[in-house]
């Protein structure tokens, strides 16, 4: 018995992990976008988004223009009930990104920093096949 219940609960954590990483309809992140924070400051207003998939993780990268195409990492990436969010850095400013999936192409939603906050889209850049 006491086996059963260990599996059963193994089985349940996997599943959660899955389920979080993956969203509630099944939307998948992965791929690269272009952005756009139109009332972001100048070299801050638009730019990439890589995001891979790798071991069951989800990670971002941010891409500015100008610059050498500065980019920088997120963390505390996470998917879960429609809303796709992490953390990046800028020159120490720490900002908060929430994204909703507004069909399979299109992101929207805001970046939240210490002077307020700012509309954010993310259109997904189709492969050449």
């Amino acid at each position: 018995m006491r086996a059963l219940l260990i599996s059963f609960f193994i089985l349940v954590l996997t599943g959660s992990q899955l389920f979080s990483q993956q969203g509630r309809s099944g939307f998948r992140p992965e791929g690269k976008w272009n952005f756009e924070a139109p009332s972001a400051p100048d070299g801050y207003n638009s730019g990439t988004m890589e995001v891979v998939m790798t071991d069951n993780k989800l990670s971002v990268i941010m891409g500015l223009p100008g610059g050498g195409d500065y980019k920088m990492p997120a963390y505390q990436v996470q998917l879960s009930n429609e809303l796709f969010s992490f953390k990046i850095n800028i020159q120490d400013e720490e900002i908060s990104v929430i994204l909703a999936p507004d069909g399979e192409e299109k992101l929207t939603g805001k970046a939240v920093y210490s002077g307020g906050e700012t509309m954010l889209t993310c259109k997904r850049v189709k492969e050449n096949k």
